[in-house]
């Protein structure tokens, strides 16, 4: 079963109108949309696509924002996952904590040499991890930093979870909705 796709939670100021760009994306790369508040009052946007490469557009909406922050967990299916939390204070979009996790074990290295093979270029090259990242990632999010520094640290082992449809550890350590998990994605905008 493939798992292919890209899960988000973008986060913009109370009164701040992207909630059209969000739909029209979603619209066009075959995804789904629902606009809410989240607990700390921002308007919150979970979107699901069935498509990757979606941080180029995403950033691209943070930016018309503004103010903003997104979380994005993208499934490459076997090559791999992508985990990335941007910020955009007063419209500079920037890159808080980037994780891209092969499909291969960490600690073998002919596993990773053939991952890396498959995908031409090791795109780790562009990663920002670590404990710092991770607990920079959690002030944004107003969340506590030490299961955000917990997740960071346990990443070896989340390659053994790849083909299940679900968060990588990060997402639930931010105490962010899964966008899979709301009815209301289940349907197309």
């Amino acid at each position: 079963m493939s798992t292919y796709g890209s899960f988000a939670v973008l986060d913009v100021p109370a009164g701040t109108d992207v909630s059209a760009a969000c739909r029209d994306l979603t619209l066009a790369k075959r995804g789904s949309l629902h606009v809410t508040e989240s607990p700390a009052g921002w308007q919150r946007h979970l979107m699901m696509f069935r498509e990757i490469e979606m941080l180029p557009a995403l950033s691209g909406v943070l930016r018309q924002a503004g103010t903003g922050r997104l979380a994005l967990d993208e499934d490459y299916d076997e090559f791999g996952s992508l985990w990335a939390v941007l910020a955009a204070p007063d419209g500079e979009v920037r890159t808080v904590h980037r994780h891209y996790i092969l499909n291969a074990d960490p600690n073998v290295p002919e596993e990773v040499g053939v991952a890396l093979e498959d995908l031409g270029a090791d795109p780790r090259g562009q990663d920002v991890a670590g404990a710092d990242a991770a607990a920079a990632a959690a002030a944004l999010f107003e969340a506590a930093s030490e299961p955000m520094i917990e997740a960071e640290a346990a990443t070896d082992s989340v390659f053994d979870q790849f083909g299940v449809i679900g968060p990588l550890p990060w997402w639930e350590a931010l105490g962010l909705p899964w966008p899979g998990d709301v009815p209301e994605l289940d349907q197309p905008v």
